[in-house]
């Protein structure tokens, strides 16, 4: 069997997890009957194996000498390095792959690898990792080629961290505003571990609460939605990369909004981004302001 194996970025949080996925979806389509094995630093990584087929194998390292080993032990057709200044793992692509080498192109990478790709922080990282086989989200079908008019909305009131949450009260604010325009019976809160106290409250308003679903229920949920609403998080790149509409809260409180949006923000037509007032809180976006926006783009709502 023919192998693959790609090196995750070390960045220890879940979305840059979900970017990976467009990536490996194409993988499968382009080489078919290959192996896809990902080695990352990071357990977080193990979410990934919540998508049936997505990958085959997963090596969390631990040090370099077991991930020389396992590396070697693949003799890989085709690697993939998407850690940009590791000069070990350069070396050791060099020196042990079986076939073609790819990587962000640095003075050293541009010695080692077959072939390199510019590194471009400007540009939806999903599409930053889909420039490495010449593809961008645009030309992949993962949405379904359907109406979904009379899909869910989905809110997500979490967020790794804390500045970034528009805050429960926001969103059950936003939720009764849709309710009564007739979306009682099809608002769901999506939410995670981090989330269980949250979970009486939204319960109590009678709002439905999904909490601590596996990917590919999220996935399959968001691609039958109408709207998902929520803050700059992991399981916001499930809804950029799965869904036909979003709108994205984004705070501003560090001043950095626009450096943000430029690389974890994916704009397509229907999909918006809103972001709080310069070095305030994200509160300072107004529930009005989501809720008009709403309004003016999905009739019915």
């Amino acid at each position: 069997m023919k192998n693959i194996v790609i090196f995750s970025q070390n960045r220890n949080f879940f979305g840059a997890q979900i970017v990976l996925i467009p990536f490996l979806m194409s993988l499968r389509t382009k080489y078919p009957g290959y192996q896809i094995v990902l080695f990352s630093r990071n357990p977080v990584t193990r979410v990934l194996s919540q998508v049936p087929g997505l990958i085959d194998n997963l090596f969390i390292e631990t040090n370099k000498f077991t991930t020389f080993q396992h590396y070697r032990k693949y003799k890989p057709d085709l690697t993939f390095v998407f850690r940009k200044n590791s000069t070990f793992i350069s070396i050791m692509t060099f020196l042990f792959k079986n076939g073609e080498s790819v990587g962000f192109s640095t003075n050293i990478n541009r010695m080692l690898f077959s072939r390199c790709v510019t590194d471009n922080r400007k540009v939806y990282r999903a599409n930053n990792y889909l420039s490495f086989i010449g593809q961008e989200l645009g030309q992949l079908a993962v949405t379904e080629d359907k109406n979904n008019d009379g899909g869910p909305i989905c809110l997500i009131p979490g967020a790794g961290a804390k500045h970034k949450e528009w805050g429960i009260n926001n969103y059950l604010d936003l939720a009764r505003r849709l309710s009564s325009s007739g979306w009682q019976d099809k608002i769901h809160f999506i939410l995670g571990e981090k989330e269980t106290g949250l979970i009486e409250a939204i319960e109590k308003e009678g709002f439905s609460v999904l909490f601590d679903r596996n990917i590919d229920e999220i996935i399959d949920l968001f691609k039958q939605a109408r709207l998902v609403v929520a803050n700059d998080c992991g399981p916001s790149h499930i809804a950029q990369i799965f869904t036909q509409k979003y709108i994205i809260l984004y705070s501003n409180k560090n001043q950095d909004a626009d450096q943000v949006i430029e690389e974890w923000f994916y704009s397509q037509k229907g999909c918006f981004s809103i972001v709080g007032e310069p070095g305030k809180s994200i509160s300072s976006i107004s529930v009005s302001k989501v809720y008009q926006l709403i309004r003016n783009n999905l009739e019915g709502c």
